[in-house]
């Protein structure tokens, strides 16, 4: 018969161990997840043009959530728009590549410098929907990554650093990792 001390050890080595392999892995797991997003969205109208317009449908539902779904607004595969915007896709994809360089390399932005890459798609968006002109799917893709890049950067160093402050480089090099 095993002694339940015998049994709390193992289970806080492996519970240990686990929290050890995500929090060394997690950028991945959560890239993993955004890109599971942006291939949702794409396989949607892919879906719809194999004639499974029930599923298809389903994952439009499921993005309206999300996102307007403005079929003007919208890149289109296969001859039906994707599940999701075009800003989404440039959004959503540049967090996922963020995060991608985030496992690599944690590079912590001062916040202003995220702050001025947002801002041209809060200009893009925001003079749109006052009607001040007509954006094109083109700019908001740009954007949209240019906005989620620098995001899951920020985040991502900052995440990881909860534990371990150390090892966190700056940029540009000698700054200081407040933003």
């Amino acid at each position: 018969m095993v002694q339940g001390g015998n049994w709390d050890a193992r289970l806080d080595n492996l519970a240990g161990r686990a929290g050890r392999w995500v929090e060394a892995r997690w950028p991945v797991v959560l890239a993993a997840a955004w890109g599971g997003v942006l291939l949702l969205a794409a396989a949607a109208p892919l879906i719809r043009a194999a004639g499974l317009h029930a599923l298809s449908a389903r994952l439009y539902w499921l993005f309206h959530f999300i996102c307007h779904q403005e079929p003007a607004r919208s890149l289109w595969i296969a001859g039906h728009p994707m599940a999701i915007c075009a800003r989404d896709v440039g959004l959503y994809g540049g967090l996922w590549l963020g995060l991608l360089i985030n496992f690599w390399r944690k590079v912590a932005l001062p916040g202003w410098l995220v702050a001025l890459c947002i801002l041209p798609m809060a200009l893009d968006g925001g003079s749109q929907l006052l009607g001040m002109r007509e954006s094109t799917n083109a700019l908001r893709l740009i954007t949209g990554g240019l906005a989620g890049i620098p995001t899951a950067l920020y985040l991502g160093a900052r995440i990881g650093s909860l534990r371990s402050p150390s090892g966190i480089s700056t940029w540009p090099a000698g700054e200081g990792t407040s933003g």
